[in-house]
């Protein structure tokens, strides 16, 4: 994996900016903002050495319980059918 600024955990696209030669530009926030409260703008493509990756997903977070799951749920407080310990 590249360590460019697209995707390190510090940069941030920018919104309603034109693309520049096709590569689009963003902020950097791994320090305070510079005069008048403005990060740096950079390019996707760019690479620092604040370089920092995105964090892993948790192995225990789930996004959505499996559909067995859901249906044993509804079972238990619907009162319908019985569920074995």
């Amino acid at each position: 994996m590249t360590k460019t600024c697209e995707v390190c955990r510090h940069w941030y696209p920018a919104r309603g900016t034109a693309r520049v030669s096709d590569v689009s530009t963003g902020e950097c926030r791994a320090g305070p903002p510079a005069r008048d409260f403005i990060w740096p703008r950079t390019k996707a493509i760019d690479t620092c050495g604040q370089y920092n990756p995105p964090p892993a997903p948790s192995p225990t977070a789930q996004a959505t319980p499996p559909q067995a799951e859901l249906a044993l749920a509804g079972a238990k407080r619907s009162g319908k059918g019985k569920v074995a310990p």
